[in-house]
């Protein structure tokens, strides 16, 4: 038992190394914590909610066109959202027909997988949102795909693209196209390598001798 296990553990230790090359990719502003030029300066719209808080047509590190901008939705726990806030700290991103980009700072290497994150909210006080967010790989969109959602509530969406090629260019697109207003929140975006032959061989190695060791046993107790 004591030698199935030590191949057990060497097996899992070379999945985990498998999976150790994922990397964060840098987002500036990803949770759109930083706040605005200028403020929050705009409360139209909010009622009563304490907190809520907004301003257009600016967002830290993003480029953007239209109704765009940061909203603080506020302690409203029935208001906008079921829960108070964003999906990371008091601000989100919001868009009223407008978009918002950013063209990141790294490129493509070829054999590595990209996938991009985030959070969108259907307000309660709003019609469905109709909204695309694409990860644009060399200029192409890969659109993000995720349960429907539900209203008052953020869902998870994803976005997933294996590089053919290096040296592509990698962004981020959000639009709103249609209904109500699309919120959205904590972006994250990683790249994960291929892993390397040795880290294989030895999964393929441990995976090999735990087999061995347990036909043996079956032998033996047969």
């Amino acid at each position: 038992m004591k030698v199935i296990n030590k191949l057990l553990a060497g097996a899992v230790l070379a999945m985990l190394a498998a999976n150790a090359q994922a990397a964060a990719i840098t987002i500036t502003n990803p949770s759109f914590e930083t706040a605005p030029v200028g403020g929050f300066n705009l409360t139209a719209g909010c009622g009563s909610v304490v907190g809520c808080q907004y301003n257009s047509g600016s967002i830290p590190g993003w480029t953007v066109t239209g109704g765009t901008g940061e909203w603080q939705p506020g302690n409203s726990t029935s208001v906008f959202f079921n829960t108070a806030g964003g999906q990371s700290g008091p601000t989100v991103a919001y868009s009223n027909g407008g978009t918002f980009a950013q063209l990141l700072g790294a490129t493509t290497v070829a054999g590595d997988t990209y996938t991009l994150s985030f959070y969108e909210g259907w307000r309660n006080d709003q019609t469905l949102p109709v909204n695309t967010v694409d990860l644009m790989i060399g200029g192409t969109p890969i659109a993000a795909t995720g349960a429907a959602l539900t209203q008052g509530n953020w869902t998870l969406y994803q976005a997933t693209f294996t590089a053919l090629t290096s040296g592509q260019s990698i962004g981020i697109d959000v639009a709103n196209i249609g209904g109500g207003q699309g919120d959205f929140d904590n972006f994250s975006l990683s790249a994960a390598a291929i892993p390397e032959p040795a880290a294989w061989l030895l999964m393929l190695a441990g995976f090999g001798g735990l087999g061995a060791a347990l036909r043996r046993r079956q032998i033996r107790f047969a």
